[in-house]
């Protein structure tokens, strides 16, 4: 998978505080090296050979008492690019570093970028048996011990971050080294395609959803295209094929016409997985906003389905603002151990490598179940290619036994966030464990990979930033729904955290008789007063993210009843119906509760009731 990241509008303060794209880069950014071990697991190397590897941070809002900084570090766990692409896109870290008063500190994975242990010989064997998980997780354990001694940080709580590969990374993190991390944020993380097949097949079908789900419907044209040069390979017309592809060089065999069906796949793959709001160049040079959008219509337009291909072959292997260049199948899509790509040049090679050692990631895709043809890639197919290019294999049960599979539940303080765009979304966590509500799911409407880690954008989807800066004791209002949404007046009783809402105003607006409205008002557990013929009933519950609601099929005026999780009082049901909430009013209350030592396993009955289910 390559690396290859959520309303209507940014909220305010990001803009009085002058957050944009262009300030984000501007802030201090210090790279460094420390010196790594190498290998962490052989008793005979410990302290012996060591590499440099390079690290960027910023402190300008670290929180400092005297000598010792007091704020929580906020670690970016690097993935298979050079560690500068990540901090250019993960502006939403600066965001909450900026709130929680935290170090951001990116390091880089081993074997990407400039961290090469053996220099310009780390991909020959024997050199390149040191690229494993293991060892990277390892790196950044000792990375993090290292920036704590070295900035008088000892007593300064850690949160991990990573989208795609480094949100895996950062859940293993938490589920390896919970003596170190307090809590991770794992964006766009598949960690079940190590453990599930269907999770493992699902990426073609969604990739073809995406498209599918656009305004401009251009699958069945992309069908029509594939069928087209099916006939060409045929009659044996490949010169047609590579003019009509606009190619460099004219394929001559079914070998290069299978090389370019996975390039042409590759288009699509790209596409989806930066279906951003806005233009990018992560990745993808001067890629256009809601790219899926502007190739289906480039498809649907064009003089004929061919055509139509390599316009949008333009869109991601060029660049719409680039002159127009016969296309280079072997620079431009290198054939891997991952159908969706490896890149090019040594992070491909890399990540190649990774892919036929603890990386198990898509199969092939079928014509039956998406718009792709039948291009095979069994798990045998995967074998006999890495034994021939590395002499290695897949360790697939090795790999679900070390990172734990779909078997996660007895982690904690982890939020597993996917965009409902994006196609890696099928391997992702996306139901709650009710016995665990330290493990938070969220689902972003409108967002593709990792979306929700880049710097906020005006354009970005309403589910992702909330409309109100994260204060304490302040109530979220969310602004994923219409502008004009009302959220109820309410005041506080200062000798009791009691919160009395407005419900008369509020049931005028949206016409609900029996509500009960959940807000995140600082983090304790509070009392919800329902205004009902202007008579009230309280109910004990936990403030996890705002405005949610409760559905209370019975509530009888005038009583009070305590939520436990079971039938209590008047309320015969409870039915949790979280109503598009803000993903980043979650993640500010989740966090804020993780660095306070007051999210685990530990909640009361009464706050288990109201988070059990995850955000959604």
């Amino acid at each position: 998978m390559k690396f290859c990241l959520l309303a209507f509008a940014v909220f305010l303060s990001i803009f009085v505080r002058g957050y944009t794209l262009k300030s984000f880069k501007n802030l201090t950014a210090t790279t460094a090296f420390l010196d790594q071990t190498i290998d962490h697991f052989n008793i005979e190397q410990i302290g012996a050979p060591t590499f440099k590897q390079k690290y960027i941070y910023n402190k300008d809002y670290w929180k400092k008492d005297g000598l010792n900084h007091t704020g929580p570090i906020f670690f970016y766990c690097g993935n298979e690019e050079d560690v500068d692409s990540f901090w250019y896109n993960s502006g939403a870290i600066f965001v909450y570093a900026e709130t929680y008063n935290a170090l951001v500190i990116m390091v880089e994975h081993r074997y990407y970028g400039a961290s090469l242990p053996f220099g310009d010989k780390s991909f020959e064997w024997p050199n390149i048996q040191y690229l494993t998980v293991e060892q990277a997780l390892a790196d950044f354990a000792m990375a993090i011990q290292y920036i704590k001694t070295t900035m008088n940080a000892e007593n300064s709580k850690v949160i991990v971050f990573g989208g795609s590969y480094g949100g895996e990374l950062s859940a293993y993190m938490r589920f390896k080294y919970p003596n170190i991390v307090d809590g991770a944020l794992a964006a766009s993380a598949p960690i079940l395609d190590q453990s599930s097949k269907t999770a493992q097949e699902s990426f073609w079908p969604l990739v073809t959803e995406d498209f599918n789900n656009a305004k401009t419907n251009a699958t069945s044209t992309i069908q029509k295209a594939f069928a087209d040069l099916e006939e060409l390979r045929v009659n044996g017309e490949y010169a047609k094929i590579s003019s009509l592809m606009y190619l460099c060089k004219d394929i001559t065999d079914d070998e290069g016409y299978m090389h370019l069906l996975k390039y042409i796949r590759n288009i699509f793959t790209n596409l989806a997985m930066f279906d951003y709001p806005y233009e990018t160049s992560f990745i993808v040079p001067d890629l256009v906003g809601h790219p899926v959008e502007y190739t289906s219509q480039l498809i649907v337009n064009a003089s004929s389905p061919l055509i139509g291909i390599r316009e949008a072959a333009k869109v991601i292997y060029q660049g719409i603002n680039s002159p127009d260049e016969c296309f280079d199948l072997d620079t431009l899509y290198v054939v891997c151990a991952d159908p969706t790509g490896c890149g090019t040049g040594n992070n491909a090679i890399a990540w190649d490598f990774q892919e036929c050692t603890e990386e198990p990631y898509v199969a092939g895709s079928k014509s039956s179940t998406s718009m792709f043809p039948d291009i095979p890639f069994t798990y045998q197919d995967k074998v006999n290619y890495c034994k021939s290019k590395y002499n290695v294999v897949p360790k697939p049960l090795w790999s679900v036994t070390q990172f734990w599979g779909d078997n996660i539940w007895s982690s904690s303080n982890i939020i597993f966030s996917n965009g409902l765009l994006d196609p890696w979304r099928g391997g992702g966590v996306l139901k709650a464990n009710p016995s665990n509500p330290s493990i938070t799911i969220i689902l972003i409407e409108g967002a593709a990979h990792h979306l929700d880690l880049r710097p906020p954008n005006p354009l970005d989807p309403p589910a992702v930033w909330p409309s109100q800066p994260p204060t304490q004791g302040r109530l979220w209002q969310a602004s994923n729904l219409e502008s004009s949404r009302y959220v109820p007046e309410y005041y506080t009783d200062e000798n009791d955290d009691v919160f009395y809402f407005d419900m008369e105003n509020y049931q005028e607006v949206y016409g609900f008789e029996r509500e009960v409205i959940c807000g995140c008002v600082g983090n304790k557990i509070i009392r919800f007063a329902e205004f009902v013929n202007k008579k009230s009933v309280t109910i004990a519950g936990f403030l996890l993210e705002a405005p949610s609601f409760f559905e209370v099929s019975t509530i009888a005026s005038n009583t009070e009843a305590t939520i436990t999780g079971e039938k209590s009082g008047a309320i015969s049901q409870i039915q949790r119906v979280c109503l598009n909430t803000s993903y980043q009013a979650c993640w500010f209350h989740v966090l804020n509760l993780i660095l306070r030592h007051e999210f685990d396993h530990n909640l009361p009955e009464t706050s288990k009731s109201c988070v059990q289910t995850g955000h959604l």
